[in-house]
């Protein structure tokens, strides 16, 4: 209750009940305490894993990243800054990569997914 349909606002907000906003896009519910009043909460996916020694960089990405990059390409964006241990210019590629694959993908006026990307080097 509160969502307009899909076909209406072209992607998934959640709107104050017999409102047109705010509007919050589900994937910003955290620390929106105004979303939190009507109903939205913040339940990230989460997965926990034991780093082991060969492990050599940790990727934190948005789905704009994971929709259009396998793990894969993903990792072997970043690895060829780790050499010198750029993490921000890794990243910052990883996610100009990205836009360029939605920016081939998007049609006109369709939305491209945030994109965003956090590098370590380990």
């Amino acid at each position: 209750e509160g969502e307009l349909p899909l076909e209406e606002t072209g992607t998934g907000r959640v709107f104050v009940a017999g409102t047109y906003g705010p509007a919050l896009a589900t994937s910003r519910a955290f620390g929106d305490t105004t979303a939190k009043q009507v109903g939205v909460t913040a339940a990230p996916e989460m997965m926990a894993t034991s780093l082991s020694p060969g492990d050599k960089v940790l990727v934190i990405a948005s789905d704009g990243v994971w929709d259009v990059m396998g793990e894969k390409q993903v990792i072997e964006t970043v690895l060829a800054y780790a050499p010198q241990k750029d993490a921000e210019m890794a990243a910052s590629v990883l996610v100009q990569a990205c836009r360029l694959v939605w920016d081939g993908i998007a049609g006109e006026g369709d939305i491209i997914d945030d994109i965003s990307a956090v590098v370590i080097f380990l």
